[in-house]
């Protein structure tokens, strides 16, 4: 009799257990069906997902490849701020020099993205001589874009930055944000407007959101003379015409530090900072925000989280002189919409620490990145000096001197990992357009991953189950999933449906409907 009570609450603690919200999704949607026809779904964050079991969201870094820019020549310096497009003839990478107290902007070109060339273009004299990549003078400090939808061909490169002093010694110059514009991406011309009036002092982003049908910019912002200040942090802005005044909303008391212009810090909404996750004395170091034209509605940011050696920290600096010093690391970012986001702390992007026998102080990704087959491009700089330009670890060697290319497999950035027990994810309804489902996985040796089709109100379709699915076993960045009444779900398309995955020891990246 005791054993048959034992049982019963057993049972009930059971059923409690599995019918609580926190494990169940609401029968009947809330928001309309998602429109994601055949664009591809990724697993970066908990967007269009109605149930999450036994599964965490885990960051994946890159894997550096091998230096592919150095200092070659006298004008050289390469900087952080440097940027990477890709347009019709290949790949340019404008990146920033400073020599003789003068910022300006160099040219790369490739036709790979892995071999470089410097062309010298004669536009600039340096030291008396004009046999340089030269391209930019007086500035360095945006980011370059390829705009392919300004219909003016005149204007289709751009390069958005931050103007402090003259550009042209001798003449009248405008300062704050400005943009230069250029035809081929090598003939560059200031436009004369002062788009906003703050110093943005690090690196701006600038590009076309088709999201919002709207320019964009992100570029430093200050939180003031507070108290315990986390400094710097990532401000957005909006624009229709690129190169008329942005609108903003000016502040009663600017911030000026120790600037010729202020700094941003209640005049434009902030989109990114740290928080108390983090340190005192922590703060957003750049932001290289990138849309990801790959997928669904998804946007991703690399920004460099600074931690200060200063204060109770001094010592940390070696010579005890603090100041402006520090280390950073990069750490991933992810949103869907480019204004709220969310920041995976660990594992971090980038870290300072060893790469082989050189000690990175401060890593820093570079703007844009492209994509080739099944890989991601990306470049960055790890720097062996910290913020500062003090090494507080001594390197082995200066084999990652330059900037680096990286590898990331496709649309990997970010993982939905499940127990190695086992997890359950079920979407939220969508609709599809194609004609087989392919998923991004990769399971472990021991790990199974299965895969079902349910009606919008969660129950089965025949034939789609998850029993009906065949097991998948293995690392696929774009595997067909096949079930016992086959793999074509064309008949399922156009209609509101959602899918339940249910996986054990597997990292789920990112699934897509596809044509035959």
């Amino acid at each position: 009799m005791r054993a048959c009570r034992i049982s019963r609450l057993l049972f009930v603690w059971f059923l409690s257990f599995w019918i609580h919200p926190q494990h169940v999704f609401a029968a009947q949607p809330t928001t309309a069906p998602v429109q994601l026809g055949g664009q591809r779904h990724m697993f970066i964050d908990e967007m269009m997902l109605a149930e999450i079991r036994g599964v965490t969201f885990q960051v994946h870094p890159p894997t550096p490849i091998k230096p592919v820019i150095r200092d070659e020549f006298p004008w050289e310096n390469p900087g952080e701020y440097s940027s990477v497009i890709e347009d019709p003839a290949g790949y340019k990478m404008y990146y920033l020099s400073t020599r003789d107290g003068v910022a300006f902007v160099c040219l790369a070109i490739s036709t790979d993205g892995v071999t470089w060339e410097k062309p010298k273009l004669g536009l600039y004299e340096f030291r008396g001589s004009r046999e340089n990549n030269i391209v930019i003078w007086g500035t360095g400090t945006g980011s370059a874009y390829y705009d392919e939808y300004d219909p003016d061909p005149g204007r289709r490169y751009k390069y958005f930055t931050c103007q402090i002093g003259d550009d042209k010694p001798g003449t009248a110059t405008t300062e704050g944000m400005v943009m230069y514009t250029s035809p081929d991406g090598i003939h560059w011309v200031k436009n004369e407007v002062q788009l906003l009036p703050f110093n943005a002092d690090s690196q701006a982003v600038f590009f076309w959101d088709p999201n919002h049908n709207k320019y964009v910019c992100y570029m430093r912002g200050n939180q003031g003379d507070v108290p315990k200040s986390r400094g710097r942090k990532v401000v957005r802005a909006e624009t229709d015409d690129p190169l008329k005044p942005w609108p903003y909303a000016p502040s009663p008391n600017p911030f000026w530090h120790d600037h010729e212009m202020p700094y941003v810090t209640t005049e434009l909404p902030s989109v990114l900072s740290t928080d108390d996750r983090d340190p005192e004395e922590t703060d957003v170091y750049g932001s290289q925000v990138f849309l990801y034209p790959w997928a669904y509605r998804v946007y991703l940011a690399f920004p460099t989280i600074y931690y200060h050696y200063k204060n109770e920290r001094v010592h940390l600096s070696i010579d005890g002189r603090g100041g402006n010093a520090g280390v950073g690391e990069v750490q991933l970012c992810v949103s869907r919409d480019g204004i709220n986001w969310k920041r995976y702390p660990r594992p971090a992007y980038l870290k300072q620490g060893w790469y082989g026998e050189s000690y990175c102080g401060w890593p820093w990704v570079l703007r844009g990145m492209f994509r080739r087959d099944d890989k991601i491009f990306q470049y960055a700089s790890l720097r062996r000096s910290g913020h500062g330009g003090r090494e507080f670890v001594q390197s082995r060697s200066r084999e990652w001197d330059g900037f680096v290319l990286m590898h990331q497999p496709a649309d990997r950035f970010v993982a939905a990992e499940f127990d190695y027990a086992g997890g359950v994810i079920t979407t939220e309804p969508f609709v599809f357009t194609g004609d087989r489902l392919h998923l991004n996985l990769a399971t472990g040796a021991t790990g199974e991953a299965r895969v079902g089709i349910l009606q919008a109100d969660g129950s089965a379709i025949p034939g789609f189950s998850v029993q009906d699915c065949y097991i998948i076993n293995g690392d696929y960045q774009s595997r067909e999933v096949k079930w016992r009444s086959g793999a074509d779900v064309s008949k399922l398309a156009a209609r509101p449906i959602r899918l339940r995955f249910e996986m054990r020891g597997t990292r789920l990246f990112a699934f897509q409907f596809v044509p035959a």
